[in-house]
């Protein structure tokens, strides 16, 4: 072929957009029916199993493709500022070479936040993604990936694009991919039976040798396609288009000569053509026809789009992405093209509108795993502002260098031992888990990188987590606040519900036995708030001034008794701000770090396992990880370092422990040691406490998620013994029982067959709660299935599943006579 014909070949698929447009192109060209043209990627027939393991959601899949572009950018910035990307030199993770090649001196680790908008679009510019073919009501578009970063010769395709396991990545540290699997995972999502994907690239000339070939300044492009299994083989294989007598050394793939190549759209709110902007270098990905759930819609404006979805599978984005809606669509300007800048990003842009500011928001902790650390920040939004930030699927999200690697539901909140079902809706957790090291991440991530192992190591940060939210007063406060306010509202003119269902209760023994624990049920707002966000008194400093125990003097030691096998709480008190410990998108000031040193041996050690909330407001509070070798009689001497780089000495805090007996007395400055943390236990009495039922109408059913199926939602929360606190919120407008009542004779009491419907659900939700409690087994401590649902989430689909038969059962039931049972 000529180079017209190549250069004409290439633009043609690059604006192809359907399976027939693409075999046609080939066909033509007499590549499509030609085995002998078409190379397997990574020289493996076999390479089903490497291309189909990977992630098991279509955005996360894009996200791979995402972080490549990012790393070919830093990279080329690397290499072009004349350093070896796997020296001791080269930035130390894609955070610092952001700052170090596209910071400027005040920003020094490189975050986007920093930026102002001009810079934030120039550099979005160099990486787009584009949305061309269907129209976004009718079928899936094709997405166009586009960067400006170093590009790759065409006989490096082998070992670049067409690659699987090669180590390209892992020695260099400024980048965030290290598995090699060239993005492969998004093949699944291809929405065709070839699931074909392009690649266009050409190597930046700059970084080419002086003697290099003519073909190595070429822009090179191949196409890849799956192959039916053929003859015994199991699976399907998939190769690429390398039609020039590719040999080992020899990449074979298609180039042709041209100085510049229309990889990038035009940002132009006029104009929708995905390939118009030139480039010198640089690399495209397009992949037709790619599916996902919201894939019809805008990705620019939807809010289940691919902008948002992005946003939070790269939460915290080393460099910004323009996204271009080039789909014949309609709209204003903001319609067409947009940034994608990471989830924390816009958070902080946002806070205003959509945090909640009656409490430190965000809520910043640590966790502590052998030593290394996890910083946690848990984000409360207002009534109804999580949705625009988060999917219940991902409520939970744990990072590495800004990449989400794993997912977990909203339902963890509702968990038994959490028991913050009212915040449930409006939480976001971020676990930042880019510390540890590639050792724990192996062992606690899958390769995949969408998902966490059921490890020893997951187990733990889960265990911490839960203990974590359960134990922050803020988050409770908050809560019952909430809480109250919806009280107040559904039940200020009427009697609550819950006092005709306590008499229905205490009408039959076995029921009271089982439901019931007193005779009057206890108020769950007690609490007076803990005064976070209310006047503003606590101004923090850059850096702490004092850091002491609570009601000490700085430096004075303490001296409590710690519980043998609990987990002992220590507060301190300082006047440092609240991003002390974690001040990742503050990088104009240096941040903190805490030690906890075991003294009794010499030399004295670190304790792991130990966590860090706050500070908050002025207050810190350790939660310690007894050693494993203490028991009960031991004195252990421990040392708290908490310091940063502008300290000479850090400050130390003296801490003795007397360890006493499960149950024994004890005592301490800033809360008692307890004797457990709530994990795997059932709590002193397994008895539930009366619950509130409120009916909810269908013009409420968007507050509680309902649709005309569903019958019941159970919110729990904890009164101020911990026990569980219950609220019933029944579908008064379910399909089913309007059916009855509609179809009931004209003496029937319809506000009757209301309250039947309802208490009936009540029960059952009540039962299978109770069983709950009562289930022995190892499992007791996570009411949470391998699906991700929770026991609430069980009782709603159990309850929408009985309500076509609750009415006619009661009806039939209650009709039965004795002769009919025995005739029966």
């Amino acid at each position: 072929m000529t180079n017209s014909e190549l250069q004409e070949l290439c633009l043609s698929l690059m604006r192809a957009d359907t399976e027939e447009e693409i075999v046609t192109l080939l066909t033509a060209a007499g590549f499509w029916n030609k085995p002998g043209r078409w190379r397997y990627i990574g020289d493996t027939e076999n390479n089903y199993s490497q291309v189909g393991n990977q992630q098991a959601e279509p955005i996360a899949s894009l996200a791979e493709k995402l972080v490549n572009s990012i790393d070919a950018r830093v990279t080329n910035a690397c290499l072009m500022a004349g350093i070896d990307p796997t020296s001791d030199d080269a930035p130390k993770s894609v955070r610092a070479a952001v700052g170090r090649f596209y910071g400027d001196g005040a920003d020094r680790n490189g975050q986007i936040v920093n930026w102002g908008k001009a810079k934030t679009l120039a550099e979005s510019l160099l990486i787009t993604v584009a949305a061309t073919g269907h129209k976004p009501e009718t079928g899936s578009p094709s997405i166009t990936i586009a960067d400006a970063g170093e590009g790759q010769e065409p006989d490096a395709q082998p070992d670049t694009f067409m690659s699987i396991n090669r180590s390209n990545k892992l020695r260099i540290a400024c980048v965030q991919g290290k598995y090699n699997m060239g993005g492969l995972g998004a093949l699944n999502f291809c929405d065709t039976t070839n699931r074909f994907q392009l690649v266009v690239s050409r190597r930046n000339p700059a970084l080419l040798s002086a003697g290099a070939s003519t073909r190595a300044h070429q822009w090179v492009f191949t196409i890849v396609r799956r192959e039916p299994p053929l003859g015994n083989q199991k699976h399907a294989s998939f190769t690429y288009l390398a039609p020039e007598g590719a040999t080992e050394r020899d990449g074979g793939v298609l180039a042709f000569d041209a100085d510049q190549w229309p990889i990038f759209p035009v940002d132009d709110a006029t104009g929708h053509d995905a390939y118009s902007r030139m480039a010198d270098f640089g690399s495209l990905v397009k992949l037709y026809e790619y599916k996902w759930k919201g894939s019809k819609s805008n990705i620019i404006t939807s809010g289940d789009g691919l902008l948002r979805r992005l946003d939070q599978a790269l939460p915290e984005l080393a460099l910004p992405v323009r996204l271009y809606e080039c789909r014949d669509y309609g709209g204003h300007t903001g319609s067409y093209s947009n940034n994608l800048t990471g989830l924390t990003v816009r958070l902080d842009l946002d806070r205003a509108d959509n945090l909640d500011d009656s409490i430190e928001n965000p809520r910043r902790s640590s966790i502590d795993i052998d030593g290394q650390r996890i910083k946690v920040r848990v984000f409360v939004f207002k009534k109804g502002r999580a949705k625009n930030y988060r999917r219940d699927r991902s409520a939970i999200i744990m990072v590495v260098n800004g990449q989400t690697h794993a997912t977990f539901s909203k339902d963890f909140f509702t968990r038994k031992n959490v028991k913050l079902g009212y915040l449930a809706d409006e939480m976001l957790v971020v676990l930042d888990c880019s510390d540890l090291s590639g050792m724990t991440r192996d062992d606690l991530f899958m390769n995949s990188r969408d998902r966490v192992k059921e490890t020893e190591i997951s187990e733990r940060i889960m265990d911490e987590l839960e203990d974590l939210l359960k134990r922050d007063e803020g988050l409770r406060e908050l809560q019952n606040r909430r809480r109250k306010e919806e009280m107040e509202e559904r039940l200020s003119d009427n009697q609550p519900l819950a006092d005709a269902f306590k008499d229905i209760l205490k009408s039959d023994p076995t029921l009271e036995r089982l439901f019931l624990t007193g005779t009057s049920i206890p108020t769950p707002f007690s609490r007076q708030g803990s005064g976070e966000g209310t006047g503003g008194q606590f101004v923090g400093k850059s850096y702490p001034s004092y850091w002491r125990f609570r009601n000490k003097v700085q430096g004075e030691e303490l001296r409590r008794t710690a519980h043998h096998g609990s987990s002992p709480r220590v507060e301190f008190e300082t006047d440092v701000d609240n991003t002390y410990f974690d001040r990742s998108d503050n990088p104009d000031f240096h941040e903190g770090e805490w030690r906890v040193f075991r003294k009794d041996v010499d030399p004295p050690v670190a304790i792991p396992g130990c966590r860090m909330d706050g500070p908050r407001e002025g207050i810190a509070i350790l939660h310690l990880t007894l050693p494993a070798d203490v028991g009960v009689g031991d004195e252990l001497p421990l040392e708290v370092e908490v310091g940063d780089d502008t300290m000479v000495e850090p400050f130390v805090n003296r801490l003795t422990l007397r360890i006493i007996a499960p149950g024994g007395g004890g005592g301490g400055n800033g809360g008692s040691a307890s004797s457990n943390r709530g994990r795997g236990d059932r709590g002193g009495n397994s008895n539930l406490t009366l619950p509130e039922v409120i009916p909810v109408k269908e013009s409420e059913w968007g507050t509680h998620e309902f649709t005309e199926n569903d019958a019941l939602r159970v919110v729990r929360t904890s009164g101020d013994d911990d026990r569980d606190q219950l609220d019933f919120y029944v579908n008064v407008d379910n399909k089913h029982l309007k059916t009855t009542q509609k179809n009931a004779k004209k003496d029937t009491n319809l506000v009757l067959l209301e309250r039947q419907f309802m208490y009936a659900n009540v029960l059952i939700g009540m039962a299978l709660l109770n069983a709950e409690k009562a289930a022995p087994g190892p499992d007791d401590a996570d009411d949470t299935e391998k699906d991700g649902t929770g026991t609430e989430d069980r009782i709603r689909r159990l309850t929408a599943a009985l309500a076509p038969v609750i009415l006619p059962m009661v009806d039939v039931l209650s009709s039965l006579s004795i002769e009919d049972a025995i005739s029966g």
